[in-house]
């Protein structure tokens, strides 16, 4: 049964709902970066920053912020950047050529456009978040597009064997959806960050700035192909839009649509058209309307103090609350810090002619000790625009289901009752089987909160359909970053039964969908095989099928080529930002790259093929060069680990995780040292064929109070003298081996940290 926590949460990182305070002040672009800092520094504070949490993208996000912004602590959106590029280059085109620069110079692409896998562990190239396949008339499966988080769009007409990139003369690189024109394979549509949707007529050779929608990351862009000028975007952070004149110009489809994922047509019917966020909405009639469906029973929430947003979720961030009856539960989550407090109000009751009514219900929580103790108050009215009156307050934190009988005032010919809270630090109390019954009426109300047929969470939503049954539809739903709940519509989406996947995480890393871990929406899809509608794939860290329609889920792929080959299924590099059917061959875009299932029936360790090789988009943080061989290069990466160019001019991937500050020994190009995230050490003797991990300085590497990425520096003239900055500076002269703090504790994160000739350290705090 649904439960109702009704919880103090500073939620801004919770990715289950855009009431995610922290990622829409990203998207609305009207923040400093400072201001998104605090926020997310108090919720994390909160909710912890072990994986799973989404501290990781937060970081990454922080750093990359903190190094972008302008001298007010603001972002520029793309727009900006187009418009600057555009202004230099009709500069450049209106004075002589004598006055002009190149702006190519001598660069030359070193990679790496391929993985090579030596001692790393989840090996890729770059992060894939959009796909799209020319299905212009009979199609073309060998033209493909493909977007890149921050590495542009790129291009293949061979299938993936060549890839020429489309956007090197462009100032933006941020790629979240593409697609191609339905009616004409040279038209290409890309949606990016802030709004902004950019469109090429040539095949990607020129784009223009096409519209800005208003914000939000575009995830999705659906163009009908019976009417090319009927388009429809969804955007992270926006709502779910529609235009009717090829793009220019967009409307959000319902006021309730405040954040938008997935679209869909429904098979051979572009009249209907589904679309999410984190509701359901539906359209019958070409997109005039879009009802969106029921999400919460008609219980209604009313914020006294404070601002608040419903959730529907598992969990909340302190754990699961086992359930008096039932698996289902309702959370509230507030945007500010300041104990607001929250009301629960029933439906207008009738109980005139009763004789004796009585309150039961129930209700828990978890001992968090004196400061956290909840206040709740059980409140009566009789009218519905009069004053609330007292029936009984509690103010007590216990760890067990508690039944509670309260004898009703008077009866009136109307009746509400309320349940109301303060709230305290994300500690909530927990309600269920609340009932008013009667000695005369019998049961007046009787509510589990139970899940309708069309009551769906109120978690991320993405949506799969297919041609072999165009009355089916899938919804798959988080809650916050791990999997919520799998639903399945057998009447195009009029009505929802929810399956049971009672314990399953299947956005986790376990094969067993037994862990706790995920990062929806930012890693969450679904796809059905447009040939068989009960063959049905899903995705978070790892990909899974399901081949009875969604009852029953098995894992496809693994994160780790090792475990996958272990397991006989799949290498897929983690973290699945988009599936996508073409025919019978299944396409996945993942933080490693572009890969795809040819036969999605027969589960082995070659499931996957790698389609990723001459695509250079891999986000480098730091890269050092050889002082003896300057052909040696290693560097540190988003996602796919630290890799080392060698004089042979291949790559080889020597450690995983995300990849920091590496270099490489100023005497000995076969000696490297390489970091992970907040400063965990390692060394390499083989020239990145194997590695070992370093001690860390009194413990600290590692340890995610630290710096995404910690300063990590050797000594211009001392032999094996290193030295790593925390909140201290530390200096090893054997190369790793001890450690010796040379400075004061700063009191805060060292940002930088530089050595002059002969041994100056100078250093930057935050």
């Amino acid at each position: 049964m649904k439960k109702f926590y009704i919880s103090l949460v500073l939620f801004i990182f919770m990715l289950s709902s855009w009431s995610q305070e922290y990622r829409q002040m990203i998207v609305a672009g009207t923040y400093t970066v400072q201001e998104i800092q605090e926020k997310a520094e108090v919720y994390f504070a909160i909710v912890g920053v072990e994986r799973g949490k989404g501290y990781k993208p937060y970081k990454r996000w922080e750093y990359q912020a903190l190094r972008a912004m302008d001298e007010n602590g603001m972002l520029k959106m793309p727009d900006f950047y187009f418009n600057a590029l555009q202004d230099y280059n009709n500069y450049l085109n209106q004075n002589s050529q004598s006055s002009r620069v190149s702006i190519e110079g001598d660069w030359v692409e070193l990679g790496p456009t391929l993985w090579n896998q030596t001692s790393g562990w989840n090996p890729g190239v770059g992060r894939i978040t959009s796909i799209a396949v020319d299905q212009v008339g009979a199609g073309n499966p060998n033209h493909i597009i493909v977007g890149a988080n921050t590495g542009g769009v790129w291009r293949t007409v061979d299938g993936g064997t060549t890839w020429t990139v489309l956007t090197d003369n462009m100032s933006n690189l941020y790629v979240w959806s593409l697609a191609i024109d339905p009616t004409n394979a040279s038209t290409y549509y890309w949606g990016s960050s802030s709004g902004t949707i950019f469109k090429s007529i040539d095949s990607g050779a020129t784009w223009n700035l096409h519209t800005d929608i208003g914000g939000g990351n575009v995830n999705k862009i659906l163009i009908d192909p019976n009417n090319t000028l009927k388009m429809y975007c969804s955007a992270e952070g926006g709502g779910i839009f529609k235009s009717i004149d090829g793009g220019v110009t967009w409307n959000i489809i319902n006021s309730s649509a405040t954040n938008g994922y997935d679209i869909e047509f429904k098979p051979g019917d572009t009249n209907t058209i589904y679309a999410s966020g984190n509701e359901f909405f539906k359209s019958t009639d070409g997109g005039v309307t879009f009802s969106g469906q029921s999400t919460f029973s008609p219980w209604t929430q009313e914020n006294v103090v404070g601002t608040t947003n419903w959730v529907v979720s598992n969990s909340n961030q302190n754990g699961t609350v086992t359930p008096k009856t039932g698996d289902s539960m309702a959370l509230y989550f507030f945007a500010d810090y300041s104990h607001p407090v929250t009301r629960l109000t029933s439906p207008e009751l009738n109980i005139s002619s009763g004789s004796g009514p009585q309150l039961k219900f129930s209700y828990t929580n978890v001992d968090w000790g004196a400061s956290f103790l909840n206040d709740l108050r059980v409140l009566y009215k009789t009218t519905a625009l009069g004053s609330w009156n007292e029936l009984a307050s509690f103010n007590a934190a216990i760890n067990s289901w508690t039944d509670v009988t309260l004898n009703l005032p008077n009866a009136s010919s109307t009746y509400y009752i309320a349940f109301e809270a303060t709230n305290n630090y994300g500690r909530g109390i927990t309600l269920d089987d609340v009932s008013i019954e009667d000695a005369t009426l019998g049961i007046i109300l009787q509510e589990g909160f139970e899940l309708g047929p069309n009551e769906f969470n109120n978690g991320s939503k993405m949506i799969g359909v297919s041609v072999d049954d165009s009355s089916v539809v899938y919804v798959l739903e988080a809650s916050g970053g791990i999997f919520g709940a799998f639903y399945k519509s057998t009447d195009s989406g009029d009505s929802f039964t929810k399956l049971d996947h009672t314990g399953k995480n299947y956005f986790g890393y376990s094969s067993l969908a037994d862990d706790d871990r995920g990062q929806a929406p930012r890693d969450m899809d679904v796809a059905v095989n447009p040939n068989n509608v009960d063959d049905v794939h899903i995705a978070g860290i790892n990909t899974w099928r399901s081949i009875d329609g969604g009852v029953n889920f098995d894992i496809t792929s693994q994160w780790t080529p090792g475990n996958a080959a272990f397991n006989n299924i799949g290498y897929c590099h983690a973290d699945i930002d988009i599936l996508e059917f073409v025919g019978s061959k299944l396409y996945v875009g993942s933080d490693g790259g572009i890969f795809v299932a040819e036969n999605t029936t027969t589960v082995n360790s070659t499931y996957y093929t790698d389609l990723t090789s001459g695509l250079g988009i891999r986000q480098f943080y730091k890269i050092g060069v050889s002082q003896t061989d300057p052909e040696v290069v290693t560097g540190g990466s988003q996602d796919n680990g630290t890799s080392v160019y060698n004089t042979t001019g291949t790559w080889k991937d020597w450690l995983g995780a995300d990849g920091m500050e590496s270099f490489v020994d100023k005497d000995d190009s076969n000696t490297l040292y390489g970091t992970s995230q907040f400063g965990t050490l390692y060394k390499s003797t083989s020239g990145g064929n194997s590695y070992f991990g370093l001690s860390e300085p009194d413990g600290k590497g590692g340890d995610t109070n630290w710096n995404w990425v910690v300063p990590f520096e050797q000594d211009h003239i001392i032999t094996d003298a290193i030295y790593v900055a925390y909140d201290e500076v530390y200096k090893s002269i054997d190369g790793g081996v001890n450690w010796t703090s040379i400075s004061q504790n700063f009191a805060a994160n060292i940002d930088e940290l530089k050595i002059a000739l002969p041994i100056t350290l100078l250093c930057l705090l935050q």
